[in-house]
């Protein structure tokens, strides 16, 4: 569903699902404690992230809006394991040294990413 409104062009749903997404990251982590542990909430925020590489940033809030949305959670978020915690802040790491590149390693086809919508010229 993510990618598929990214492909038909649906950037403002685009972005309200990813702020639905992360706002629901503490209600997703009781579910997933009950159901396996932290582990399949790391996995949750490590695929956000993964997907937010796409997602062209925020016109008024720039280009880190949604994944400083991402960071405020997990700061919050009472980890049982620390390591779970390092895992998804390594994640947050790899989305903004990969942000920080003048090309980004993949792309959504007809949808302008955060490479060209914030470059610096």
């Amino acid at each position: 569903m993510k990618l598929k409104l990214l492909i038909n062009q649906f950037l403002p749903q685009t972005d309200t699902f990813a702020m639905t997404a992360i706002s629901l990251i503490p209600e997703f982590a009781a579910v997933a404690s009950a159901e396996g542990g932290e582990d399949r909430l790391v996995k949750f925020i490590q695929t956000l992230v993964g997907w937010l590489v796409v997602v062209p940033g925020n016109p008024e809030h720039g280009p880190f809006f949604l994944a400083n949305g991402v960071f405020a959670v997990v700061e919050k978020y009472n980890w049982e394991k620390k390591e779970n915690q390092l895992k998804v802040l390594i994640s947050l790491i790899n989305l903004f040294a990969t942000f920080s590149q003048s090309k980004l390693p993949y792309s959504v086809d007809r949808v302008v990413s955060n490479d060209e919508l914030f470059a610096v010229e």
